[in-house]
C-alpha cells in the first residue's frame, strides 16, 4: 500500500521559499550583471522584472513561471552587491588572498 503525503499550506509556503532562495543563490553566482541575473532566473522558472520604487530605490519583483500567484520582491541594490562579489571571488586565483592582479 502507497502512503500518500499531502503538503500543508505552510510546508509548501516553506518549501517555496527555499526553492526560491536555492535559485537566486545559483543566478547571483552565474550572472555578472543585472539582464544576466534575469536571464538566469528565467532558466530557473522566474519571471523577473525591476521596479522603481522612488527615491533611488528598485526591486526585483520575481514571480513563479509556474504559479504567477507565488511572488517574492529581492532589493536591488543588495543582489547588485552580491553579484559583484561574487564576481570578484571568480576572479581570485585558488589560495590567494585579495584580487588577482
Amino acid at each position: 500500500m502507497d502512503i500518500i503525503r499531502h503538503e500543508t499550506y505552510a510546508g509548501r509556503q516553506e518549501r517555496l521559499k527555499s526553492e526560491f532562495h536555492s535559485a537566486r543563490a545559483e543566478a547571483v553566482r552565474a550572472a555578472s550583471d543585472e539582464g544576466q541575473f534575469i536571464e538566469e532566473m528565467a532558466k530557473r522558472g522566474y519571471n523577473v522584472s525591476v521596479e522603481d520604487g522612488g527615491f533611488h530605490t528598485k526591486s526585483f519583483w520575481c514571480e513563479m513561471q509556474e504559479d504567477p500567484t507565488k511572488s517574492f520582491v529581492l532589493n536591488h541594490s543588495e543582489i547588485m552587491r552580491q553579484i559583484s562579489r561574487s564576481g570578484e571571488q571568480q576572479e581570485r586565483e585558488p589560495g590567494m588572498k585579495g584580487p588577482k592582479l
